[in-house]
């Protein structure tokens, strides 16, 4: 492993699509060394601070995703304190790690959240575990399209007022299996493989169409 890999760190966007393909979303995803086509993170905390730190201030929200909504992964100290890590409410959309809904009153921080103008997403894991109390406090829910009975949840949620995200999209047919189930928003690899690109230097500001996913290296 060379020098780069051994301290340097990446980040990440990775387009989420309509039912158009239209690119009205990101998902800003952290590797603890360039390169890594894997997770592997020993400090949450650490590795959401320097993937928005990255984003918000060396880039900035408006020269990475233009006009689109980034979802981030937040961590169990972000969301019992917003304040140790201001972000910009603003299309921000936080991601909930499975573990966070076993702790006291965190269904009562994530409605503070909202409050504030963050937007919630939780996954399917969560609701197997937890139950439906936790789509209150939610504004979107992520299924995996390879579960055998992902199908069945956009018309089992949508009355809840949520917007269905398909992830691990993968194929051509699986992207037309989650589009006629119902699914409002697509995420995975048929748009775009993850792969370095120039693009998280700045720049012109990433248009609604564009289909990318880009890394960058830092150290």
């Amino acid at each position: 492993m060379d020098k780069t890999a051994q301290s340097g760190y990446s980040v990440a966007i990775q387009p989420i699509c309509d039912r158009q393909f239209h690119h009205v979303a990101d998902e800003l995803l952290y590797r603890a060394c360039p390169g890594a086509d894997s997770v592997r993170i020993d400090n949450p905390l650490l590795a959401t601070a320097r993937a928005c730190a990255t984003a918000f201030y060396e880039v900035g929200l408006q020269a990475l995703v233009g006009e689109r909504c980034l979802f981030f992964n937040a961590t169990a100290e972000w969301v019992a304190n917003p304040d140790i890590m201001p972000l910009p409410t603003q299309r921000l959309v936080a991601e909930i790690p499975r573990h966070l809904l076993s702790e006291q009153d965190m269904l009562a921080r994530f409605s503070a959240l909202r409050a504030q103008g963050y937007r919630i997403c939780i996954d399917d894991t969560l609701l197997l575990s937890d139950g439906d109390t936790v789509l209150q406090a939610a504004d979107f829910l992520k299924v995996d399209i390879r579960r055998e009975d992902a199908t069945d949840w956009p018309e089992r949620y949508r009355r809840r007022g949520l917007q269905l995200i398909a992830t691990f999209v993968e194929s051509r047919d699986q992207l037309e299996q989650a589009r006629l189930a119902g699914f409002d928003l697509f995420q995975g690899y048929v748009f775009s493989p993850l792969t370095m690109s120039s693009h998280l230097t700045g720049g012109a500001p990433a248009t609604r169409r564009q289909k990318c996913s880009c890394w960058r290296s830092w150290r």
